[in-house]
């Protein structure tokens, strides 16, 4: 869970800041380039995670049903 949610804060704006805290305090780390990253609580997001839950249920549903 905690990778998870630093692998979705990791594509945001903002990134993580501080990641490699104490080493490297200032330094931003992100996994796409900026113009492809979203902002919380955006369209973009929602988007995310509509097709993170659709994709989730499906292999579900397929594990399940056979």
């Amino acid at each position: 869970g905690v990778l998870l949610h630093d692998f979705g804060d990791m594509l945001t704006k903002g990134g993580i800041v501080g990641f490699f805290w104490p080493f490297l305090s200032k330094s931003r780390v992100a996994l796409l380039p900026r113009s492809l990253r979203f902002y919380t609580a955006s369209i973009q997001e929602y988007i995310l995670i509509a097709f993170l839950i659709i994709g989730h249920f499906v292999v579900w549903f397929d594990y399940f049903s056979s």
